[in-house]
């Protein structure tokens, strides 16, 4: 009788470490991937005007792709960081189409993929920043990129 516990004993255990052995091993959390390589490079004037005059052709040429977005604003670019319902940061670029003052619009929203440091290529003496971004498409009008990183770079006047 004592044979037979010991013998259910070890068949238990037996069973137990098969169906332990048997489960998937955890993996490690594996880090993201890194950025993948920037596909075109453009204006955001060009960007904005491609929406305006044919989204479906826009949508075709820059959704879904990275874009890096030259031209989207002067130093500070901090002025224009805000929020979302969501709680999502983002910079949202505005500018005037009547050339009246204080006549400005939403063109551009930006969402930061690191809200706590965006900027990822700063340029000492810059006076311009541009963003790199998943281009998703526009919403109301407002041309929207995810995922957006800074970078800062001097421009020179009259683009030399």
């Amino acid at each position: 009788m004592r044979t037979s516990r010991v013998v259910m004993s070890l068949a238990g255990w037996l069973l137990f470490l098969c169906v332990v052995a048997a489960q998937p091993q955890q993996k490690r959390a594996q880090p993201p991937p890194p950025p993948a390589p920037v596909r075109d490079v453009l204006d955001l004037s060009e960007l904005c005007k491609a929406y305006q005059t044919d989204p479906v052709k826009a949508d075709k040429a820059y959704k879904w792709r990275i874009l890096e977005v030259h031209d989207v604003g002067f130093l500070p670019w901090t002025k224009g960081r805000l929020q979302d319902s969501k709680g999502r940061k983002y910079v949202s670029i505005a500018s005037s189409q009547s050339r009246k003052p204080n006549d400005y619009r939403e063109i551009a929203r930006c969402y930061l993929r690191r809200p706590d440091r965006p900027i990822v290529e700063e340029v000492l003496g810059a006076n311009v920043f541009g963003v790199k971004g998943l281009c998703t498409g526009t919403q109301g009008g407002v041309v929207i990129l995810e995922h957006c990183t800074v970078f800062t770079y001097f421009d020179l006047p009259g683009g030399w």
